[in-house]
């Protein structure tokens, strides 16, 4: 199980999916534009499982976003841990535009997981950009009593059609129903990107925790916006 909490993470930070990093930014996609994110990852340990995800984000004015998502589950061993999950909706609000926004989730499902986060961004004059998060969630299928605190940091550069970036984010998972999964996890990550053009980027991301190589891990996506005006 423990194999499987650095994805459950992203979903922990926030849902506003940023490939390759689970710490969000306060930026929002643009009015009436639509950006369509995919990715597909694998870990290096253990590469019988593969996640697949998708999510769409819907501009509405310019401080608000609403979004949809779901991920796909292949696990050659363990049959129980396939298919699809629960769709996952997100609300974004820009507080102070590109510098602080509030964003919410919650899943459809019998338990369903919901959660909120507190996103600051500040933009260096270098163009360096680095992303706060700080959120929590609650889901009845893991946790007991109370929620998971979480939270999350990223440097982001930019270089000419490229950027690259790393990440540490973490949790406190409190009254979980498995106790093996008790207490604190900090996570890294490191990727980066490349603008294939004015509305679309491919990305790579490379992560892993610091207590144990199983959690190792790897990432590409895919980002498209349409619309806007």
């Amino acid at each position: 199980m423990k194999k499987v909490i650095s994805l459950l993470l992203a979903g922990l930070v926030c849902v506003a999916w940023a490939h390759p990093f689970a710490t969000s930014t306060a930026e929002l996609v643009g009015n009436d534009e639509i950006e369509i994110e995919t990715s597909i990852g694998t870990g290096f340990v253990d590469s019988s499982r593969i996640g697949i995800g998708s999510h769409i984000t819907y501009g509405i004015g310019e401080r608000f976003n609403i979004g949809i998502g779901n991920n796909w589950t292949i696990n050659n061993v363990n049959e129980k841990d396939r298919g699809f999950e629960a769709p996952e909706f997100s609300l974004k609000f820009g507080l102070i535009p590109n510098v602080l926004a509030i964003e919410t989730f919650g899943t459809l499902s019998t338990f369903g997981e919901y959660g909120a986060s507190l996103i600051y961004t500040w933009e260096l004059n270098s163009g360096m950009q680095m992303n706060y998060n700080v959120g929590f969630a609650s889901n009845p299928d893991y946790y007991e009593t109370g929620n998971a605190f979480a939270w999350g940091y990223s440097v982001v550069k930019p270089i000419g059609s490229m950027f690259v970036g790393a990440e540490i984010f973490g949790h406190v998972f409190d009254g979980m129903s498995d106790a093996d999964l008790s207490g604190d996890y900090t996570f890294w990550n490191f990727g980066f990107g490349y603008e294939l053009g004015n509305s679309s980027v491919i990305s790579l991301g490379f992560g892993g925790n610091f207590e144990t190589n199983d959690a190792l891990n790897m990432s590409l996506g895919f980002t498209f916006t349409l619309g806007g005006r």
